[in-house]
């Protein structure tokens, strides 16, 4: 036999020992397996057969009977967890306040206390007693409300009575006796904002309520004093301090030192005794919003419109058209806070009359320099009258006769700063600001032929010989001024005999 045949035979027998040894190992478990199984059933039955003697009726009512205790037990605890609640009650000086969720709610409601009036008193509230804490059950969340605790803990206090409260954004103002005096009061005060409101609406900007509760005894006011409380506004407290001057208290708070004594009892106002001052903010109580509907005729403004004109020197600003406003009907929904608007809209507009344009001609041609020196004769004529002393007064320029519509001639380069009659004696005068701190004017003239604005150079004409203003006879006043001072136009002047 060959050597492989050999090993595949060995082979095989391993894999036939193998598989043995596997059966015989489940045999072994399987055995094993019965054996546990049975021991397991023999003490179990072995535990029923001693305990079935002890298994009695009396047994099983007491066993029953200790299930059915812990059932209703749970039921009991489940009923009292789904509708009772455990609180904290508090009392003062016996008195039963309320019940609360725990004893920080107390804390709370002081805080509340105190910012519901600290307007009115400027100070910190204190129960009539020490309050006291005990734990204790009741219904499912129903704790006593918190307004009804506060009301029933300021009654604790001597310094607290009845009356009506104003509040605004719960913070009190003042209190008076009666709900329609509290009432009253608001109406007054909110209507003297509609004083010429033919149509107009009011109403309060914050929640304002009037609640019956107990207000502290300074609160408490007549119709008279609350509404100039409301009407003089939001007040302050300082501390006056020892040497501190009432001037420098108004001028940290930016009112007058009258406003400080309307509203305080100062004996001596130069030496101001320490202590707490009433200061006015200016800020109000309430404020109060209106709104009506306003008709009203409104100007609509004229636009101005430049046109550049190539004949007139840069500089030149010269009225072609006279400009007016037009008019329209408006009518408005008007807003107001305080008596201050604060806001408009436009309902509907008509249009009465067209505004029209007013229309400037701009120079754009190039400007001559001024010269300031050689003026140039202003007129073709006789000199009659030099510059100084004459006739017993100061002559301040020199005079040419000339015939009525002689022309007359810029003397130097520049800018027509007045042109029109004067009441001075001057008759028809035009001005020309020459730029360097030289001024000439022309006087008694018959035609003005530029308006004011006009640039113009040395040699156009400007104007025409006449008699007009104070004058004895058909000439030209002529005058040269140096930084508004009159001097004599000779010094200036060339080519004048």
């Amino acid at each position: 036999m060959s050597t492989g045949k050999h090993n595949s035979i060995k082979s095989l027998t391993g894999k036939k020992a193998y598989i043995q040894n596997c059966l015989n190992i489940w045999n072994n478990t399987c055995t094993w397996s019965k054996k546990q199984a049975a021991s397991c059933r023999s003490v179990c039955q072995n535990f029923l057969s001693r305990i079935k003697p002890l298994w009695t009726e009396k047994t099983k009512r007491l066993f029953f009977s200790g299930a059915v205790s812990c059932s209703v037990i749970a039921v009991v605890c489940m009923v009292l967890v789904c509708t009772c609640s455990i609180g904290c009650e508090l009392t003062v000086n016996g008195q039963v306040i309320g019940i609360m969720r725990n004893q920080a709610e107390y804390t709370d409601l002081i805080e509340k206390i105190n910012h519901e009036i600290a307007y009115v008193t400027h100070g910190d509230f204190t129960p009539g007693g020490e309050p006291e804490f005990s734990a204790c059950i009741l219904a499912k969340n129903k704790f006593t409300a918190e307004d009804d605790m506060k009301e029933r803990l300021k009654a604790t206090s001597q310094s607290m009575i009845p009356a009506y409260g104003v509040l605004v954004d719960h913070e009190m103002i003042f209190a008076l006796p009666n709900e329609d005096a509290a009432l009253s009061v608001l109406s007054n005060y909110k209507n003297s904002f509609l004083e010429g409101k033919e149509n107009g609406t009011a109403s309060f900007c914050q929640e304002v309520t009037v609640s019956h509760c107990f207000v502290p005894k300074a609160a408490l006011k007549t119709e008279e004093t609350a509404l100039s409380a409301l009407q003089k506004g939001r007040m302050e407290m300082y501390q006056l301090a020892q040497g501190e001057s009432l001037d420098a208290v108004c001028a940290q708070f930016n009112i007058d030192v009258d406003e400080l004594l309307q509203n305080n009892v100062i004996k001596d106002i130069n030496h101001p005794t320490p202590g707490a001052l009433i200061i006015p903010t200016g800020k109000p109580l309430i404020s109060v919003k209106t709104q009506e509907t306003l008709t009203a005729k409104e100007v609509i403004p004229y636009n101005t419109v430049e046109e550049e004109d190539a004949s007139l020197y840069e500089g030149s600003l010269i009225v072609k058209q006279q400009g007016s406003d037009g008019l329209k009907v408006v009518e408005a929904s008007v807003t107001a806070i305080n008596g201050i608007e604060t806001k408009r809209d436009i309902l509907s507009e008509s249009l009465l009359t067209a505004a029209v344009d007013h229309v400037v001609q701009k120079g754009t041609k190039e400007l001559p320099k001024a010269t300031g020196t050689g003026m140039a004769v202003p007129a073709k004529g006789t000199l009659t009258s030099r510059f100084g002393s004459r006739w017993g007064r100061n002559h301040n320029g020199i005079d040419m006769s000339a015939s009525i519509g002689t022309k007359i001639y810029a003397a130097d380069s520049g800018t027509v700063t007045y042109s029109q009659f004067n009441d001075g004696g001057y008759g028809y005068l035009i001005k020309i600001d020459h730029s360097n701190g030289l001024e000439t004017l022309y006087a008694h003239c018959s035609e003005l032929l530029v308006p004011a604005g006009t640039v113009v150079a040395k040699g156009d004409v400007i104007a025409k010989v006449g008699n007009s203003g104070r004058s004895t006879g058909p000439h030209l006043h002529f005058e040269v001024r140096l930084n508004g001072k009159p001097i004599d136009p000779m010094t200036y002047l060339t080519g004048l005999n």
